[in-house]
């Protein structure tokens, strides 16, 4: 097991994570920065249709060893009727 820590970044705050997770190896790691992401997008999504959000891991050491990036990009393609 090893600990990774985890950055989260929405376009409006940041969290580091200054605790850390144990995981069995960074593939593990990254599977939970991408469920993660997917979760915070799908919640996100009502306040609006422009958004970017990233995350990241690292190790003990501070280096960044997997990030990933989810971007939402909407906007409406012909008048509201009513």
């Amino acid at each position: 097991m090893a600990k990774f820590y985890f950055d989260i970044d929405d376009g409006r705050l940041r969290f580091m994570d200054d605790e850390g997770f144990e995981f069995a190896d960074v593939e593990a790691g990254r599977a939970e920065v991408l469920k993660t992401l997917g979760e915070i997008a799908r919640d996100a999504l009502p306040r609006g249709d422009q958004q970017a959000f990233t995350a990241s891991i690292g190790n003990a050491a501070g280096d960044v060893v997997y990030s990933a990036q989810v971007t939402v990009s909407g906007k409406w393609q012909a008048p509201l009727l009513g």
